[in-house]
């Protein structure tokens, strides 16, 4: 395997048969291409600082605003559910033949 032409080292996954790892580290931000003898060339793109942060933060704000939409659906299912029950905790008397009676005298 090459990273810019560099040959690196691969080790083999002591579980799986043909599996194999490395780890490169890009000297600097830009495009850089990994490959071996006999496959196509895998370009990849090193953010510098500035795009990290701002990629960095992005993935954040959506990570959060997917959250708050989760726990919003579920405090809405969880309010229709307490409607429902009020409801039908209003109604078991009449529903089972049981009245209220006030006796005022």
């Amino acid at each position: 395997m090459f990273a810019d032409s560099v040959r690196i080292p691969l080790q083999e996954d002591v579980m799986l048969d043909n599996v194999w790892h490395t780890t490169v580290w890009a000297g600097n931000a830009g495009w850089h291409t990994l490959h071996t003898d006999n496959t196509a060339p895998l370009p990849y793109y090193v953010c510098n600082h500035e795009e990290w942060l701002s990629l960095a933060t992005t993935n954040q704000m959506n990570a959060t605003s997917r959250a708050a939409n989760k726990a919003d659906s579920r405090i809405s299912d969880r309010d229709d559910g307490a409607k429902r029950d009020t409801t039908n905790l209003f109604l078991y008397p009449f529903y089972t033949g049981y009245g209220i009676f006030v006796v005022v005298t």
